[in-house]
């Protein structure tokens, strides 16, 4: 049985999931209040 990071299919998912968490995060930043970057 091979290691996820071994195949090349679990590691398209797992890049993906990455990116699709990052742009998540980012929204969900945006969305908030930052002390740091009042809004105009």
């Amino acid at each position: 049985m091979k290691r996820p990071s071994e195949n090349p299919v679990a590691r398209f998912q797992t890049a993906s999931n990455a990116v699709l968490n990052f742009k998540f995060f980012q929204v969900l930043l945006a969305n908030l209040p930052s002390p740091h970057c009042p809004p105009p």
